[in-house]
């Protein structure tokens, strides 16, 4: 029997790119839409048997959208957030839903976040409130889009965000100075439910291999949970360059300016959020699921253009 056709949102980005070679490597046949289908990162799909959907518009682009998804059983849906006006992604996600549902898909996997407002720190008038409850949003337009399954996937703090520009924007200046300024919580002690982009896409293909058994989930996704002091640890081992954790307290906070403080203050209303992932009904799922040491190994090569202008370890 011939294996589903799945659409993938954002298969040029991180998430997206490892479910669409897992899907790719299944025999799944996977259909994505860009802006840019001659970039690195569309080819190296189209490359591997992936189809690919010019979209000038982006998500506002319902005509390559329709076009994209008509021949689809399935729809992975991972949206990116607009972050001057997030009712712009709630907007975009509803339209790929219900283009999909028109289309016959009759599966699809939602990828947003874990849900930080139920922490007891919640701060709705917070700069990142708004693209945080797009998601719930979200979610929420996934339960009602009238697909016969619905999975929900709620991801931890990504490990990639220690490479690459993603390092640049969550430690501002970070790869300059090898000082991880950071407001996590209680220091070295609080613990990060970090997840590899490809254990999310594990989880997504185990929901389309077993519809009735993801049907109607909601799941907090998170490879390993671990200390940030020990992410350092494991970075300055992995790395071997010069790079440590510097705690920014609440009253240094107020000193800093601009991005760096706009960084620490998204961190601390990170505080809690190992709270939020059920490990023990995680393992449950028999989806296998790496470590943050496994994945810089694997990912050495960014690993050394992220840090290799610091100083080596002695």
């Amino acid at each position: 029997m011939s294996k589903p056709t799945v659409f993938v949102t954002s298969a040029t980005g991180t998430v997206g790119s490892a479910l669409a070679r897992q899907l790719l490597d299944l025999d799944y046949t996977v259909h994505f839409t860009t802006r840019s289908p001659s970039s690195p990162s569309a080819l190296s799909l189209t490359t591997l048997g992936a189809r690919v959907f010019p979209s000038p518009s982006g998500w506002d682009d319902t005509t390559a959208l329709t076009t994209a998804l008509q021949s689809c059983t399935h729809l992975f849906l991972n949206t990116f957030p607009n972050f001057t006006d997030p009712s712009q992604e709630v907007t975009q996600a509803t339209s790929i839903l219900r283009i999909a549902k028109t289309s016959g898909v009759s599966h699809v996997v939602y990828s947003g976040a874990l849900p930080t407002y139920n922490l007891p720190q919640w701060n709705p008038s917070h700069w990142s409130a708004g693209i945080r409850l797009a998601k719930m949003e979200i979610e929420g337009a996934v339960r009602e889009a009238g697909i016969q399954h619905w999975t929900v996937l709620r991801p931890g703090y990504f490990m990639a965000n220690f490479l690459g520009e993603k390092t640049g924007f969550q430690f501002p200046g970070v790869r300059e100075t090898g000082e991880f300024l950071h407001g996590f919580g209680k220091a070295r002690e609080e613990v990060l439910p970090l997840v590899d982009e490809r254990d999310i896409a594990r989880f997504a293909v185990a929901a389309f291999e077993e519809p009735g058994r993801f049907h109607g989930k909601e799941i907090a996704v998170a490879s390993e949970g671990v200390e940030v002091g020990r992410v350092m640890e494991v970075l300055r081992r992995v790395s071997g360059r010069e790079v440590r954790g510097v705690y920014v307290s609440g009253e240094e906070r107020e000193g800093k300016e601009g991005r760096v403080r706009m960084a620490l203050e998204n961190q601390v209303s990170f505080e809690g959020l190992d709270g939020l992932v059920d490990w023990e009904a995680l393992k449950r799922w028999g989806v296998e699921l790496g470590t943050f040491e496994a994945y810089l190994e694997r990912e050495r090569e960014a690993v050394e253009e992220t840090y290799g202008g610091l100083n080596k370890v002695e």
